[in-house]
């Protein structure tokens, strides 16, 4: 019985440091989160059909890094959609091209990062093309197993930032493929009526309140519903915002009070 007793006080002492140790590992999570959420965006863009998304890291990987001109012309791509599919990749370099010259970062390469800082000045002009003269840092997604290119793919695939930036390029691509696949079956002079994004609003924490427009809302017939829609998605975007602040500050204030007493 004694026995029982002290083994049992044992184990909870055990599954005690444990929880505490998964509850600072937690709480350094959600003050890492709450470093990055310090902006929040709302865009308004009027889609013709709402399409469930599915995110799968590889392939979209796949997608992205396959993007060159040569692939655009053989997939006939109309030429207002080229830079924009482009784009898509040099944000994705752009991306890789950050991670790799930060010394925090599990993707740091110190051996190519003077080469990389050089090749930044290009990749963040985005009307500059000549970044597409500039040598890949992406690895190549059709590289055998066991390779160094390999195993630095299946690091990028588990870079929380770059996973979150490769989401976005995902959905963007996912939109263009749907413009692309409308103007074969209607007037391709109408591409830049389709799916457009009508108005943006970026607020930072510091109070800094950012609102952009696309020309085409000037003479939209829908333009009252439009901004209407876009200020409500931005009202309700707030109070989450807010809310998830809150929840995570108070989170982190309260843990700080328990360990001082």
């Amino acid at each position: 019985m004694v026995v029982n007793q002290t083994s049992s006080s044992y184990n909870l002492q055990s599954d005690g440091d444990l929880s505490q140790l998964n509850l600072d590992h937690w709480l350094t999570s959600v003050t890492s989160i709450l470093d990055k959420i310090t902006t929040l965006e709302i865009n308004t863009t009027i889609v013709s059909e709402i399409r469930e998304e599915v995110f799968l890291p590889w392939e979209a990987y796949q997608d992205i890094y396959a993007i060159s001109r040569t692939y655009l012309q053989e997939a006939q791509i109309p030429p207002a959609l080229c830079d924009r599919y482009l784009n898509l990749r040099r944000q994705l370099e752009l991306k890789y091209a950050l991670r790799a010259i930060n010394p925090n970062c599990q993707l740091y390469n110190s051996a190519a990062r003077d080469a990389i800082r050089q090749d930044l000045t290009i990749l963040r002009r985005s009307n500059d093309p000549s970044w597409e003269n500039l040598p890949s840092r992406l690895p190549s997604p059709f590289a055998p197993e066991n390779t160094a290119e390999n195993k630095l793919l299946r690091q990028i695939l588990t870079d929380a930032s770059l996973l979150k930036v490769l989401r976005q390029l995902a959905r963007s691509k996912a939109h263009l493929d749907q413009r692309h696949q409308l103007t074969q079956e209607t007037d391709t002079t109408s591409i830049e009526n389709q799916d457009i994004t009508y108005a943006q609003t970026v607020i930072e924490l510091e109070g800094k309140i950012t609102n952009c427009y696309a020309q085409e809302i000037l003479h939209h017939p829908d333009k009252e519903a439009i901004l209407i829609l876009h200020q409500q998605g931005v009202q309700s975007g707030e109070k989450q915002w807010y809310r998830l602040l809150k929840f995570a500050i108070d989170i982190v204030q309260r843990q700080q009070k328990f360990r001082k007493s």
